[in-house]
């Protein structure tokens, strides 16, 4: 980044935080020996990193600790709990020279140690699901990042616990309901979910009536925006383990009534999601269910939910592709599939952020073809330089633009506020199109 990009970024360096991705955000800075003189670009980009809520924010001002410094950044963000850091160096430093024999790699220890949980209150957390009459797991970003597929695997196949959201570690498999059906949860074995969201809003507490198992490395997130019963501090993938080892000694309950009752209800949000998009077929411009429908249907008939990788941004369009997908099975099944999407769905949004991403990933896997199948009308203008990049590097992706003349996200709250009816005033001029 340069220093007058970082206020730009700040959204997309919070989303990546929030989302637990290991992230390095090197930028420029004002030149560090005019500070006070209200130079070009002179402001405290290490306090707008600090309120994107990195790890850790340095500035860097002597050429000979660059290695030092470089390496923290890179440890911080990449520890137990992964997330955004931040370095700046002054144009006057990078603009330096030196002697390079005063430049040494810096040597730092980096630790891999993966706590395990209490073991009594795994005891008490088997007993919780053994007791239950309709389990489920929720399995979190951090379970993906600890390598525990195989142990997410072993304890659904052990326990028979259906998965409403598994991210990756459980592909096709049979409890992996992948859907948002699961309101009616009695206990629910949260694994790695960041604590986000609260009563009422978009995102969060998707089991309000469910007794709640948090496992979770940092003791402080446990609980913080929805109640939690029971909090295990630990690795996920170790925790699970012990978990496992635990559940080994009972014959859980059978839950296959369960599990049928919870796709049945997917197979009857199908059914309506399907109606309403066929009910707005004829529309001019395409409503976004209807393209989304024929969007997810294309996507499977040619296998791209697994070939492909792929995002998607945006608000209203956003909305109806992850119904679609979610309804066919499609979010979080498989590796590095869906990652930026689900990356970026938090509570603040994921307008603007996931192209830009979904660029650096489709260079590290070269192999794959980038696809972006819902994107809205409003929020391609935060990607037109995406596009450029997308052709300078030739990276081979289709991007599926919903451009219904809509905005709709903002004419949805318009409405909200003004009537269903009502056509407010700032809303675009029916002569122009948009």
């Amino acid at each position: 980044l340069t220093a007058g990009m970082t206020g730009f970024a700040h959204p997309a360096i919070l989303s990546a935080g929030w989302g637990q991705v290991p992230l390095v955000i090197i930028n420029g800075a004002a030149e560090s020996y005019a500070e006070g003189t209200r130079q070009l670009q002179e402001y405290d980009t290490k306090y707008i990193a600090r309120s994107a809520e990195v790890k850790q924010a340095l500035r860097c001002t002597v050429w000979e600790r660059i290695p030092q410094m470089l390496t923290w950044t890179f440890k911080a963000a990449q520890g137990n709990i992964p997330g955004a850091a931040y370095i700046e160096f002054p144009i006057d430093l990078l603009c330096s020279t030196g002697d390079p024999e005063k430049i040494n790699k810096w040597q730092t220890s980096i630790c891999t140690a993966r706590p395990q949980g209490d073991p009594e209150l795994v005891k008490q957390a088997i007993q919780i699901l053994m007791a239950a009459k309709q389990p489920i797991i929720s399995v979190g970003r951090l379970a993906n990042y600890s390598d525990a597929a195989a142990e997410v695997k072993e304890f659904v196949e052990l326990t028979g616990i259906p998965v409403e959201a598994c991210n990756g570690t459980l592909g096709t498999h049979p409890l992996n309901i992948g859907f948002q059906v699961c309101g009616d949860a009695d206990v629910a074995l949260l694994l790695g979910k960041y604590s986000v969201g609260m009563p009422g809003s978009l995102v969060g507490d998707n089991f309000p009536n469910a007794r709640k198992i948090s496992v979770y490395p940092d003791p402080v997130d446990i609980g913080r925006c929805y109640p939690v019963e029971l909090g295990i501090v630990g690795d996920v993938k170790m925790v699970l383990r012990q978990m496992i080892e635990e559940a080994k000694k009972y014959t859980f309950p059978d839950q296959s009534e369960w599990v049928e009752l919870l796709k049945g209800q997917i197979e009857g949000s199908r059914y309506m999601f399907d109606t309403i998009a066929d009910e707005e077929a004829t529309r001019i411009p395409m409503h976004p269910a209807t393209a989304s429908k024929n969007l997810v249907e294309w996507m499977l008939e040619n296998n791209l939910n697994r070939d492909s990788f792929y995002a998607a941004d945006g608000a209203n369009n956003y909305y109806w592709y992850t119904v679609f997908s979610g309804v066919n099975g499609m979010p979080w099944e498989f590796p590095h599939q869906g990652v930026i999407a689900t990356l970026l769905a938090h509570s603040l949004g994921n307008i603007g952020s996931a192209m830009a991403m979904a660029v650096g990933a489709a260079c590290a896997h070269p192999d794959k073809l980038m696809l972006v199948p819902s994107i809205g009308d409003g929020t391609i203008y935060y990607h037109f330089v995406e596009l450029e990049t997308l052709s300078r590097l030739q990276v081979p992706a289709v991007v599926v633009v919903h451009n219904n003349n809509g905005f709709a996200m903002v004419y949805d709250d318009q409405r909200r506020v003004w009537g269903r009816q009502a056509r407010a005033g700032s809303f675009f001029q029916e002569n122009i199109h948009y």
